[in-house]
């Protein structure tokens, strides 16, 4: 669990707007859910989003481990309409991970690739 003290500045504030300005890696949905998991503690008690948090306030929360999930390869044909750095479509598809599964069937390591963005429909420009 990762515990902050509640700095001077920041009296008055909600306790997830406080948490997501001092961590910037975590959206303020993010610690709201958190908040709701009972993940998110001030003076060892759980609170609510709307919590304002006080000077010299003890606020902990526990951030859980990130569950990467697998990707594997799929064969499917990509037909790519328009191609700018690095684009990819496969146009009437509509599997959330149809273009990631093309792109590591064809060899591609998505790990060393910018994905500047996914195409779902596009016109032919």
């Amino acid at each position: 669990m990762n515990e902050f003290v509640v700095p001077e500045e920041y009296e008055g504030e909600r306790v997830d707007s406080f948490l997501a300005a001092i961590n910037d890696d975590l959206s303020r949905s993010f610690i709201q859910k958190l908040i709701k998991d009972e993940k998110v503690i001030v003076n060892g008690k759980s609170v609510k989003p709307s919590y304002k948090v006080c000077t010299e306030d003890a606020v902990g929360i526990d951030i859980p481990d990130s569950i990467i999930p697998d990707i594997l390869p799929e064969n499917i044909p990509l037909d790519v309409l328009y191609e700018d750095r690095v684009t990819y479509s496969s146009f009437g598809r509509r599997d959330p991970f149809v273009e990631i599964k093309g792109l590591v069937e064809e060899g591609i390591n998505i790990d060393q690739v910018e994905l500047v963005g996914i195409i779902w429909d596009a016109e032919e420009p």
